[in-house]
């Protein structure tokens, strides 16, 4: 019989509760494998729902059943001050085995208990070491509310829940959720796992049991609970040093476990094991993290105190590495500093341990300062709840031990050690070498936590790797330093990347430690002066508030809080041993990182930026990439930490729990004052580069002074008589008044100043502070967006989602389908040559997106390394060529992105699925690859043309009728010709259509024909990266102007959904509706994942320098020069697609190479409008060709061989015509019978 009080539980990654589902027999056989899992299905345990009850089975009977237990409260260090608002979080674990067995000698168990031992409410966790299946791990139980699933009844009753195992740990769908929040890697976790055991009962604590009230100690006495106490209160209680031998135990049976599943199949080595991102995230990340604090010098009591080593460099990780990095001297024993010193430095930063505090149920505590914080200073998630918890109550100075540090964690150490040997059968094989391990461990290794030198590294980390046979390796090393030496940043002498690679490449291990060593006397040198220990104090609080937004940091006084943190950004330690600000790249990396992590759907990878040079700006300089608001705000940025249900990356929703957890924390000051902080927010705006503050600053000034009603931003007086109004102006950006979005108050800023204003506007640290509710918090706006991702950057859940969403929603490979209705409406709506061109498409873009549910991933063919032959981002992205892709139902089927049937099952160069040319497939084993890969430079500087131009487009009524296109292109070739864009030197639209055709003419032959081309999923990822240039253009360019209410048919709602049949033109979707910024219509693009040809994020004042005005033409008196061009005359509509190649006379290579072929003029491409249709039984021409007598005039400008020309006289140039549906060339007796297909040189002049 099934007992009815078990349950399992689902984590959805949305902003839906857990739910909680009755288990069937069937599960309970697969998973409750371990000895509390049978423990539960015995009797009527399931129906035990105390702490008490529970350790009443297990106590009092050792001939069964051995139990220890031990005590944890994060406020150890303060006496209870029997007040009804003061809670000690006291909690207890206790560890049960067989009787005579050492803990994960056999089954185990870990139980975490409330200090309300005989109450349902209290929490209880269980988690469950299984060693009966031969795959060791732990099983998570917690006994719950339980939690009904949406629309269901609610259940209103205890009951236990089975949350998952260890290797659900790194399971994208189970990561970082429910328990693997806190056992972030499956393991069970102590966060003081070290000596002085910070705040566990031990004989550090010898004050431990004050923390109880009078009451508590009646509920502990040995009356009420046996297990605890016998002749004084806690005397059963088991020294927590006790517990550091056995998670070591526990983590390196575990680790050793997850090498065998990772590595090992059958004792051999693993092909293709994954994820490897999650093994190199204990090398480059901080995964967890461990508390430690300094312990006092036996030998000068009172005065002289220890610093944690792990302060200032990994020792966690370099003892256990055993690879010598580590000098013998000096001894780390001696980091020391002065309890004189200390004070001092506790002082000035105004150290407290802090409790939460509720307003509403305590208005006031006399006698306690009460004060409030930022969104983010506890643990997010939907585990602790407390994200947005803001109000807090100072209950003691100091920080409990003197320097509570954040230290690398045993588990990451622990996890490295494995890598050095992840098979031991038939050889040993390491994942890393020697060298290369010691180089990633020397990088950066003064700042052991939250390194993002190391961090970024995981940008380069493959996601699997491939076993060698023949030499016994894994290739794992040879991949990843390959993509880190082919990256932008590699040359880069200040980047980790360079620094890493000079590392390897000069490996020495003496210098290596000789510089540890002069590192460790440094920091030695400056522990013994005033000004050193107050900087480590202020690096130990900047990593702590980096810490404090994830799910682990739970309680108040788990961490001390520094009130009076006068910093500004984020901090971290140079080889020099002093503080200095974190760089623009290394703050926004972080950032991105760990707004990731505390969220409804966290995750522990960090999404790949580090590729691009421009990904660390261009965030603040075009607002295109995704932003976290600040505290207290809006929330008018997209929050990435919480996303909607659906895709996996789906939506970013602005919620009012939002932080910034990294940097812009930092950035606000919550005790603000006109002289430290406010002052300088005019005079000198810190987000801005250093060498323009001032300058921006005064700017300001005398704008104010001269258009603002008297207001002088330099004087105290002025500035709190208007302070509301200047708020509201800074709110609604509306201040300062530019054109340039980096200058506008970022939302720390504006939180500062509101602070500061609800104080009472301080003018310094001496006046008294003024509570008040002048501005109150700003009211939450909730906005959902799509993150539209580089197609590199996503990870494979994302991929497989997305192609999923193609199969299943659009029927790629079926007939009848939504996506051959997608083709087809592309093939008969789509404007070109002309204003609505990409107004249209981006239409089109979130039409597919709202089907979906899920943003379409942009492929980025104007990255500079996709004109790189050598490059292995060059051609068509592997996700377009990749034959299978595993279905979320567990099915593998064929790859949507590849396998996609064209218009009516029959592509244009034959078969069902829509085609790509064949060099593409080929790759560089084609002879025409180098050729085909360097079209993209021509490409590129393309782009870069038209994103230079000053004006966007000519108006709608350019033409007439109204809406008539300027140009009406029959064909698409991969190098279209210069003269086909009659408006290429006007404006951007006449320019950008031109790289658009060529993109569609270099994938062909079906992206090559208009009636086909929607029928390729290489459409929709090539225009979504147009779109991305298109945001960019326009966002950068406000003072354009648009034929607004131009209706672009069918798309009505915003373009969200279609209406075939509306007649009324006010019910569709307009220009002026797609000019809008990407924010308003739902969506945004994720930073590329490597650096534009163009850098995007100085867009303004590479137009303002060098675009020419409209109307431009070249000055009288400039000279004229002779210019050949290749004319082709009588051009028609085709019924098939051709290419023509042309060569001067006795060219010596018939090579398309406009790069590196010196004959070769270019490439001119006629493309098929698709067949006749049928319609009622007669045959109807498309209407795509325009009128049949329609003829137009090619023209190929040949100055880049007009030396060559000069000197072949009359001779005919040569041609090559390629039949681009069969691929086969088209004889020239045939194609010389062609009207349109014969070019001839001419001669004119071009003035320059």
């Amino acid at each position: 019989m099934i007992p009815s009080k078990i349950y399992y539980r689902t984590f959805p990654r949305t902003d839906q509760p857990d739910y909680d589902t009755e288990v069937t027999p069937e599960f309970m056989k697969e998973h409750f494998t371990d000895f509390f899992g049978g423990w539960l299905q015995r009797d009527d345990n399931a129906g035990i729902f105390t702490f008490d009850e529970i350790l009443l089975k297990f106590y009092g009977n050792p001939t069964d059943f051995k139990l220890q237990i031990y005590a944890v409260s994060d406020a150890s260090h303060i006496e209870n001050p029997e007040k009804e608002w003061f809670n000690n979080h006291l909690r207890f674990l206790a560890i049960v085995t067989p009787s005579r067995k050492q803990p994960f000698d056999d089954w185990t168990l870990f139980i975490v208990g409330s200090k309300y031992l005989k109450e349902p409410d209290g929490f209880l966790q269980v988690a469950s070491w299984d060693n009966n299946t031969g795959i060791n791990e732990f099983r998570f139980y917690e006994k719950v509310n339980v939690q009904p699933a949406v629309g269901e009844a609610t259940k209103d009753n205890y009951g236990w829940t089975y949350n998952g195992r260890s290797s659900d740990a790194f399971n994208p769908s189970t990561e970082y959720l429910g328990p693997f929040n806190g056992h972030v890697n499956g393991s069970v976790i102590m966060k003081e796992i070290r000596k002085p055991w910070y705040h566990w009962k031990s004989g550090l604590t010898a004050d431990f049991d004050a923390c109880l009230s009078t009451e508590e100690r009646k509920w502990f006495s040995a009356e009420n609970a046996p297990y605890l106490t016998e002749s004084s209160i806690f005397s059963r209680v088991t020294e927590g040093s006790t517990l550091e031998p056995i998670i070591d135990t526990g983590l390196s049976k575990w680790y050793g476990q997850r090498v065998k599943n990772a590595f090992q199949i059958k004792n051999k080595p693993h092909t293709n094991p994954v994820p490897i991102k999650r093994w190199m995230a204990h090398i480059l990340l901080t995964t967890t993290i461990n508390i430690a604090t300094s312990t006092e010098d036996p030998n000068d009591h009172g005065n002289t105190w220890f610093i944690p080593d792990n302060h200032f460099l990994n020792a966690e990780l370099l003892d256990r590495a055993q690879m010598n990095l580590v000098p013998e001297t000096p001894p780390r024993s001696t980091l020391t500093f002065s309890q004189e010193n200390y004070d001092k430095a506790r002082a000035e930063l105004q150290m407290k341990l802090m409790q939460e505090y509720y307003p509403e149920e305590t208005p006031s505590i006399p006698g306690y300062y009460t004060f409030k914080t930022n969104f983010g200073t506890l643990g997010g998630g939907k585990q602790t709840g407390m994200h947005s918890h803001i109000d807090f109550v100072a209950v003691k100075d100091g920080e409990g031990f003197p320097f509570a540090v954040l230290q690398p964690s045993i588990e990451d150490a622990q996890a490295t050690v494995n890598l050095t040997m992840v098979v031991t059968y038939p050889k040993k094989i390491a994942l890393l070498s020697e060298h290369v391990l010691n180089s990633l461990l020397f990088l950066d290794f003064w700042n052991p936590v939250y390194s993002w030198r190391r961090g970024v590294l995981m940008d380069y980390v493959p996601e699997t790797t491939t076993y060698d046979e023949t030499t016994k390796t894994y290739d794992f090393e040879d991949v990843f330093l390959r993509n880190i030496r082919n990256s932008s940043f590699a040359k880069d002498s200040s980047s980790p990347e360079a620094q890493l690679i000079n590392l390897i490449d000069n490996y020495d291990l003496v210098r290596m430690q000789a510089r540890i060593k002069k590192y460790l006397v440094d920091v030695q040198k400056r522990l013994k002066t005033p000004e050193g220990v107050l900087d480590y104090m202020k690096l130990a609080e900047c990593r702590r508030r980096i810490y404090r937004p994830l799910p682990l940091d739970e309680f108040g006084y788990t961490l001390p809080y520094a009130l009076n943190y006068q910093v500004t950004g984020l901090i971290e330690m140079g080889e020099d041993a002093t503080i200095q600000n974190v760089p623009v790249r290394g703050s926004t990396w972080m950032d991105n990182w760990i707004k990731t992590l505390w969220g409804y759907d966290p995750i522990l990878i960090p999404v790949s930026t580090s590729a691009s040079r421009s990904t660390a700006t261009e965030a603040t300089a075009m607002n295109l990439a995704p932003q976290c608001p600040a505290a207290q705000t809006k929330g008018r940025r997209a929050n990435v930490g919480s996303k909607a249900a659906g895709c996996p990356f789906a939506r970013t929703r602005g919620v009012a729990s939002s932080t910034f957890s990294g940097s812009v924390q930092s950035f606000i000051c919550t005790n603000p004052t006109w002289d430290d902080q406010i002052s300088k927010l005019f005079s000198a705006p810190y987000w801005l580069e250093e060498p323009e503050r001032s300058k921006v600053g005064q700017s300001w000034i005398r704008a104010m002074k001269h258009w603002g009603v008297d207001l002088d931003l330099e004087k105290y007086d002025d500035v709190k008589q208007k302070a509301t109004s200047i708020y509201r102006h800074m709110i609604s950006r509306s201040m300062p008044l530019t054109d340039d979005p980096n200058h506008y108050f970022p939302d720390d800023a504006i939180e500062t100043y509101r602070l500061w204003v609800n104080q009472g506007c301080r003018k310094s640290l001496h006046d008294i502070t003024v509570p008040g509710d002048v501005i109150p918090v700003p009211e939450e706006s909730k906005v959902a967006l799509r993150i539209r991702k580089d197609l590199r950057n996503l990870t494979p859940q994302e991929l497989q989602t997305y192609r999923a969403q193609l199969d299943d929603v659009l029927g790629t490979g079926r007939l009848h389908s939504k996506w051959q209705e997608l083709g087809l409406l592309h093939a008969e709506w789509c404007l070109h040559y002309q204003e609505a061109t990409f107004p249209w498409h981006r239409a089109y873009l979130r039409y597919v997106e709202e089907l979906i549910d899920c943003p379409i991933p942009y492929w980025n063919g104007f990255a500079v390394d996709t004109s790189d032959p050598e490059s292995p981002y060059a051609g068509l992205p592997k996700e377009f060529l990749e034959e299978t892709y595993i279905h979320p139902d567990g099915t593998t089927r064929p790859n949507p992105m590849k396998y996609a049937l064209s218009l009516n099952g029959q592509s244009k160069a034959g078969g069902e699925f829509t085609t790509r040319y064949k060099v593409l497939e080929d790759g560089p084993s084609s002879p025409d690859w180098v050729g085909k890969i360097n079209l993209f430079k021509k490409y590129h500087e393309q782009v870069k043309a038209a994103m230079e131009k000053p004006t966007f487009s000519v108006p709608m009524s350019y033409n007439s009728p109204f809406g008539l296109p300027w140009a009406n292109l029959p064909a698409f070739t991969d190098d279209q010709a210069d003269d086909l864009y009659p408006l290429r030197e006007l404006n951007f639209d006449g320019a950008f259509e031109q790289p658009h055709d060529n993109y569609h003419g270099w994938v062909g032959p079906d992206m090559a024909d208009n009636a086909y081309t929607g029928f390729d999923p290489v459409f929709l990822s090539m225009h979504a990266n147009l779109d991305r240039l298109f945001e960019v253009y326009i966002r950068a360019h406000p003072e354009q102007t648009y034929t607004a209410n131009f209706p672009l048919r069918p798309f009505t709602t915003l373009g969200s959904t279609i209406d075939y049949s509306e007649s009324r033109e006010f019910m569709y979707a307009t220009i002026g509706d797609m000019t809008k910024s990407t924010q308003a219509l739902g969506y945004m693009y994720a930073p590329p994942a490597a650096a534009d040809f163009l850098d995007l994020r100085t867009m303004r004042q590479q137009i303002q320098k060098t675009a020419c005005p409209m109307g431009y033409k070249a000055q009288p008196g400039s000279p004229e020069v002779k210019t050949p061009y290749v004319l082709f005359t009588d051009v028609k509509c085709t019924k098939e697609s051709y290419q023509i190649d042309v060569f001067t006379p006795k060219a010596a290579s018939l090579s398309p190479d406009p790069v590196e072929n010196p004959y070769f003029i270019g490439r001119l491409t006629l493309l098929a409008m698709g067949p006749e249709e049928v319609v009622n039984g007669k045959q109807c021409a498309k209407d795509r060709c325009g009128a049949p007598q329609q003829r137009t005039v090619r023209i190929l400008e040949a100055n880049c061989v007009r030396d060559a020309l000069e000197n072949a006289g009359e001779k005919e140039l040569i041609q090559v015509v390629t039949d681009l549906q069969t691929g086969e060339v088209v004889a020239e007796s045939q194609w010389r019978q062609w009207p349109g297909f014969v070019g001839k040189l001419m001669w004119g002049t071009k003035r320059m």
